[in-house]
């Protein structure tokens, strides 16, 4: 694994993340245009986080779990649903209890590991509701999140 640093140059916006194969976006700004050009895209937004920025990718429609399943499939991830239950709350209770994560792409679709992609030890994808707007959000933080995003927005 390369340390730290020597691949955040100008012009390489990935950073090794702590998984092998997998890179952090440390510079997503020039992803954004990309992004906003494909057809099911509503926004595109930069959140920085102690551990990297991540791209918050806004839906224009809800998730379609049979185009996620493919897209991820490719990549070697799994879908796993979560939050179905804080999902049936009325919004007052679901926004104390809930973040309103969907669904998580990982890797480890089974046991200790899925509990932990599902609490949000990096996933490669997180889809959260905005349980404000209604709208479908996903959450990416490294090169194969992305790669499945796209490939999620190409079908």
């Amino acid at each position: 694994m390369t340390p730290a640093g020597i691949l955040a140059t100008p012009g390489n916006p990935f950073l090794w993340d702590t998984f092998p194969h997998t890179f952090m976006i440390i510079d997503p700004e020039y992803l954004v245009p990309e992004l906003r050009r494909f057809r099911g895209v509503k926004d595109v937004e930069i959140v920085p986080f102690p551990s990297g920025k991540e791209l918050w990718v806004v839906l224009r429609d809800p998730i379609d779990t049979d185009r996620l399943h493919r897209a991820s499939a490719s990549l070697g991830y799994a879908v796993v649903k979560s939050g179905s239950l804080p999902s049936k709350l009325p919004r007052s209770l679901a926004e104390m209890i809930w973040d309103g994560t969907t669904h998580v792409v990982t890797r480890h679709p089974h046991g200790w590991k899925k509990l932990i992609s599902t609490l949000g030890s990096r996933p490669a994808v997180k889809i959260a509701r905005d349980l404000a707007t209604g709208d479908t959000v996903c959450h990416i933080n490294d090169s194969d999140g992305l790669a499945i995003l796209r490939e999620y927005l190409k079908s």
